[in-house]
C-alpha cells in the first residue's frame, strides 16, 4: 500500500481578511506533453502555494492585491521552474505551463557519507524549519495494487493543522475539512481491512511535531542509505537524493523511499517512502 501527503500552502491569519484571487490550469513535460503531478506552485514571498495533481491540473488561491508585482513559481524535481507575474496567468488559462527537463549533475558519495549527510539534515531540522503561527492545510490518500486491476484509491481527504506557538501544552488541531473512501460492493470490507485507519492523524502529527520514527537516532540505525550519482533540480537548487531501505526485510514498519537534502543548509526539501511488503 502506498501512502502520500504533503503541504500544499502555508498562510497567516491576517492574509485571511484579504480579498482572494484564484487561478487555474494544467502543468505538462515540454518534451513529452505528458501531464506533471505535484508541481509545486508558489509565491516566492507570499507563502502561498499548492500543488498540480496526477493530471496535471492546479488551483492557486493567493491574495489579489499582489496580482501586478508578484512572480509566481512552478517548479518540479528534476524540471527548471518557470516563473510569471501572477495577472499574466488569468489570460493564459487555456495553455498548459510547459516544463523542461534540467540536465543533472554528476556527484560521488560513500555509504558512511550518505549516513552522515542524513544524521546532519535531521539534526539541521530545528534550524531549518521555523515555529510561527499559521495554518496548515494538506491533502491525504491511500491507495492498493490489485492483481489484474492495479492501483485503487482506497481514501482521500483534505486535512488541516492548527498550529498556535507559545503554549506549553500543544494539543492537536487537526481537522479532516472532506474525506471520502471507496465504496465497492463485495469489494469494501476487504478495503477496509487494508485502510490505516489513523493515517490523515499520523500524517499531520509528523509533520506538526514529531519526526517519523525511521528518521530518530534509534531508528537510523536500523537503515542502509546510498546517494544517488546524480542531483536532482529543484527550484533552481541541486539536491542530494539519498535512497534508503531497511538493513532487514522483516523490520517492523519498515519503510524504503528517498530523501531530497539542500546541500548547504542540510535541508530536507522532500521526503517519499512506501512500506516494505512485510510491513
Amino acid at each position: 500500500m502506498r501512502f502520500s501527503f504533503f503541504i500544499p500552502f502555508l498562510f497567516s491569519f491576517a492574509a485571511l481578511a484579504q480579498g482572494m484571487s484564484t487561478i487555474k490550469g494544467r502543468v505538462i513535460d515540454e518534451e513529452s506533453e505528458l501531464p506533471l503531478a505535484s508541481v509545486i506552485i508558489d509565491m516566492q514571498y507570499g507563502g502561498y502555494a499548492s500543488s498540480s495533481n496526477s493530471e496535471g491540473q492546479y488551483i492557486f488561491h493567493f491574495p489579489s492585491i499582489v496580482k501586478d508585482s508578484e512572480m509566481v513559481a512552478f517548479s518540479a524535481m528534476g524540471y527548471e521552474s518557470q516563473y510569471y507575474i501572477a495577472n499574466q496567468l488569468f489570460d493564459n488559462t487555456k495553455a498548459a505551463i510547459r516544463l523542461k527537463k534540467a540536465a543533472p549533475f554528476e556527484v560521488k558519495l560513500g555509504l558512511s557519507e550518505a549516513r552522515s549527510l542524513v544524521q546532519s539534515a535531521v539534526d539541521s531540522i530545528k534550524n531549518n524549519y521555523r515555529n510561527t503561527s499559521f495554518f496548515q492545510n494538506g491533502f491525504y490518500q491511500e491507495t492498493a495494487k490489485i492483481e489484474q486491476i492495479g492501483y485503487v484509491k482506497v481514501k482521500e481527504a483534505l486535512i488541516r493543522v492548527e498550529r498556535f506557538p507559545g503554549q506549553k501544552k500543544r494539543p492537536d488541531k487537526i481537522k479532516s475539512v472532506k474525506s471520502r473512501w471507496v465504496d465497492w460492493p463485495g469489494q469494501s470490507a476487504k478495503l477496509q481491512a487494508w485502510q490505516f485507519g489513523n493515517g490523515p492523524l499520523v500524517a499531520c502529527r509528523s509533520l506538526e511535531t514529531e519526526l517519523p520514527s525511521f528518521m530518530t537516532k534509534s531508528g537510523l540505525k536500523n537503515y542502509n542509505f546510498i546517494v544517488d550519482s546524480l542531483m536532482v533540480n529543484f527550484k533552481d537548487t541541486r539536491l542530494y537524493v539519498v535512497n534508503f531501505q531497511p538493513k532487514s526485510e522483516n523490520l517492523s514498519g519498515g519503510r524504503s523511499g528517498k530523501i531530497f537534502i539542500e546541500p548547504k543548509q542540510k535541508a530536507i526539501v522532500r521526503l517519499e517512502y512506501e512500506l516494505t511488503k512485510k510491513s
